[in-house]
């Protein structure tokens, strides 16, 4: 089993309040959250590497004719993120407005 190695790095005091805020929503630690967050990347980190392996190793002209559909599937997936987010806030939206008629079970 591989030993966890360290990461340390700097960002936003804006996207650091909103880890922040997380963290104290579910009673847990900013660092404890930022593992979380990257644990949930980690398959798609570990894909974009394999990608990016096989593009290096391809000639050129496979680059070439390759290229434009990696960004049309890339568009896409923001488009997709971007679509299912708006949904999720549109939901939470509605919800302050709008309180359930009964409770759900849990």
């Amino acid at each position: 089993m591989k030993k966890n190695k360290v990461f340390q790095a700097y960002i936003s005091a804006e996207l650091y309040d909103a880890i922040k805020e997380i963290a104290d929503y579910e009673g847990k630690s900013v660092s404890h959250i930022g593992r979380e967050m990257l644990a949930t990347l980690e398959p798609g980190i570990l894909q974009a590497r394999d990608l990016m392996r096989a593009a290096h190793s391809m000639n050129q002209e496979a680059r070439k004719t390759l290229l434009p559909d990696i960004e049309r599937h890339s568009k896409q997936m923001e488009e997709n993120v971007k679509y299912g987010l708006e949904n999720i806030e549109s939901t939470l939206k509605q919800g302050k407005t709008d309180p359930p008629q009964h409770k759900l079970p849990l």
